[in-house]
């Protein structure tokens, strides 16, 4: 029945796709399945056993070069699963190969959570959610680069608490800072009091779905109290998973005064 039990349980383990180590009680490795050795092989380890018999903390201290001191918080988060003092250790870490770089996911957990026995010890390959992050990430900082940049006011809020404001509408307000605009907390302040119940009317349509108008004209009020006139360009986008609305506003007071003098 042992024998029986220890093969069914090395099949799962190598069926798994994850490098896989049983540590027993001080640390050594007891086992390890088919991903563990096939990594250690690919990569020209040393050790062709991939540490078999030895004891993962000691492997994990006397660890030299790049992120040798990880390697020792990880015997320590390692030891401290064994002695029973936490239930899980995680650690996520680089580990670049001469041909790709890799990233992977380190956990470790108790084999026996009633009676400290041992630990199972994980590395899964987490790249491609990495990679897909770092592309994500870069994107948005493109996007917000972008926004930064644009010559049109951009203005995002959900329910007139902004959450996006970029450098161009600080300048249309008078503020030195889009934080400063953002401090605000409510983006009505930044609008002639006769226009506010105009403006809240054409929000609360946009977000029900209702007709509003896409471009209009709307007075401003500058952070020194001066009129401006805004061209506002307004609909609704999702973020953070809510509705919220986006407006782009180009400041047309200098355009309406020099038409004025023309006219005159």
């Amino acid at each position: 029945v042992e024998r029986h039990y220890a093969t069914e349980r090395a099949a799962i383990l190598d069926a798994l796709p994850a490098q896989i180590a049983l540590l027993d009680a001080d640390g050594g490795i007891a086992a390890i399945n088919e991903g563990w050795r096939r990594f250690a092989i690919e990569n020209d380890l040393d050790d062709q056993d991939a540490g078999l018999g030895g004891n993962y903390l000691n492997i994990c201290e006397t660890a030299r070069g790049p992120h040798s001191e990880e390697a020792s918080e990880v015997a320590d988060g390692i030891r401290a699963v064994l002695a029973g003092k936490i239930r899980r250790y995680t650690l996520e870490y680089p580990c670049h190969s001469w041909q790709e770089k890799r990233w992977f996911l380190l956990t470790a957990t108790p084999l026996n959570e009633n009676t400290p026995s041992g630990a199972v010890v994980m590395h899964i390959d987490i790249s491609d959610r990495v990679k897909a992050q770092m592309q994500a990430d870069e994107l948005r900082n493109r996007l917000e680069r972008l926004i930064d940049q644009a010559s049109v006011g951009i203005l995002v809020h959900r329910n007139f608490v902004p959450v996006l404001v970029n450098r161009e509408t600080a300048r249309q307000f008078g503020f030195e800072d889009p934080d400063d605009l953002l401090a605000l907390g409510d983006c009505r302040q930044l609008f002639a009091e006769d226009e506010l119940a105009r403006v809240e009317g054409y929000n609360a349509a946009r977000l029900k779905g209702l007709a509003a108008p896409e471009v209009y004209r709307v007075t401003g009020r500058r952070r020194d109290g001066a009129p401006l006139v805004l061209e506002n360009r307004a609909f609704t986008i999702k973020w953070d998973d809510e509705m919220a609305v986006c407006a782009m506003m180009t400041d047309i007071t200098r355009q309406l005064e020099t038409e004025d003098q023309l006219r005159q």
